[in-house]
């Protein structure tokens, strides 16, 4: 199973599923999602989905079907001494004007325990109204945010 979410802070989404065509550009007709790595490595970012449709909070539901088990993740405890020691680097880089801006990433892997990827995207439409919101699950691995 392959799909991505992105969501608008208007409420508006939209829900590829998979197969993904990979592309150097987005497709002149369609939606595609850019799907990339920290590095911008992929060659192919645009990924075009097999199947794309609006959804909201209210239509979620007959995406994804009720829910049968809670989706449970167990959090690894995120490398927090590096994020501190990299902000302090970037506060004084910034302060004595060689950076205009900068922004350090901290990064939490989980694991699922139970439920099902598709959970997540009740989880990721039903954010806050001023968030953008974004998914995307191949097989066993995924990122979401809001």
């Amino acid at each position: 199973m392959e799909f991505a979410l992105f969501r608008l802070p208007d409420g508006r989404a939209w829900i590829g599923q998979g197969p993904f065509v990979s592309l150097a550009e987005p497709a002149k007709e369609g939606g595609c999602f850019y799907l990339n790595d920290f590095d911008l490595s992929d060659p192919l970012p645009w990924k075009k989905p097999s199947k794309l449709q609006e959804v909201s909070a209210g239509n979620v539901e007959s995406l994804i079907g009720p829910t049968e088990k809670p989706f449970k993740v167990q959090w690894d405890k995120p490398a927090t001494e590096w994020f501190k020691m990299a902000f302090r680097r970037i506060r004084r880089e910034v302060l004595a004007g060689r950076l205009q801006k900068m922004v350090p990433v901290l990064v939490e892997k989980g694991r699922r325990l139970s439920g099902q990827p598709l959970e997540l995207l009740r989880q990721v439409i039903s954010a806050p109204s001023n968030l953008w919101g974004y998914a995307h699950v191949s097989g066993e691995k995924g990122f979401l945010g809001a």
